[in-house]
C-alpha cells in the first residue's frame, strides 16, 4: 500500500514536471528574444480579467509604426498601483515581432510625453 502511495506521488511529480517545462521554456526563449530586439513605446491599459488558473491580467494597447496591438499582461496593482483602465506605461517590445510585448508597470509614463515616436525609442526617455 506504501508503494503505491510512493507511486502515485512520483507521478504526479513527473506529470508536474513534464507539464511546466514547456511553458518555463517558451518565457525564457521569449524573454531573451524580447530583450535581444527591444525599443519602447507606450502603452494604455484598457481593461482587466481574471482566470481561475492564473490570477489577474490587465489588457494593454500600444502603436507601433502605425499598427494598433493588444497584448496583456500579470496585473501587478497591489505591487506598481497599476491602473486597469486608462493607466499609461512603458511598453517593451520585440523590434522583429512587435507584437511580442512586456508592459512594464512600474514604469508610468509622465504626462509631459504625450506620444511615443512611431518606431519607439531605444531606451525609455530620461533613462
Amino acid at each position: 500500500h506504501s508503494n503505491s502511495r510512493v507511486s502515485n506521488f512520483f507521478i504526479r511529480i513527473l506529470f508536474l514536471i513534464l507539464f511546466l517545462s514547456p511553458v518555463i521554456i517558451y518565457r525564457i526563449w521569449r524573454n531573451i528574444k524580447l530583450e535581444n530586439s527591444k525599443r519602447y513605446t507606450i502603452g494604455i491599459t484598457v481593461g482587466k480579467y481574471t482566470t481561475v488558473v492564473s490570477g489577474d491580467y490587465v489588457d494593454y494597447v500600444y502603436t507601433v509604426n502605425g499598427i494598433d496591438y493588444q497584448n496583456s499582461s500579470d496585473y501587478l496593482h497591489d505591487k506598481y498601483g497599476t491602473k486597469a483602465t486608462g493607466g499609461r506605461y512603458y511598453v517593451k517590445y520585440d523590434v522583429t515581432h512587435p507584437q511580442r510585448s512586456d508592459l512594464l508597470q512600474n514604469k508610468p509614463v509622465p504626462d509631459s510625453i504625450k506620444e511615443a515616436p512611431p518606431n519607439g525609442w531605444d531606451k525609455i526617455p530620461g533613462e
